[in-house]
């Protein structure tokens, strides 16, 4: 098994089977190559679209595909606050 480095793909970092020591080489290194920074982007909370516009919307495409238009979504939601 041929492994390149993700920086570099012209350089070559294992060639072959790796051994149980090559695999916890590369499991050290990709630890301390992940830092506090990399872990940050997976922290935040990106913003998103409000419940109530969703719910909204749904129901708009129910009554334009011909059914009844009472406002079912909101009044059972309604019930959970």
């Amino acid at each position: 098994m041929e492994l390149r480095d993700p920086m570099d793909p012209e350089v070559t970092l294992y060639y072959g089977p790796l051994t149980a020591e090559q695999i916890a080489d590369l499991v050290a290194k990709a630890k301390a190559a992940f830092s506090a920074a990399d872990l940050q982007k997976y922290t935040e909370l990106e913003e998103g679209i409000p419940f109530e516009q969703v719910i909204k919307e749904l129901e708009e495409i129910d009554c334009n595909a011909g059914s009844e238009c009472p406002n079912q979504v909101m009044e059972f939601l309604a019930h959970f606050k």
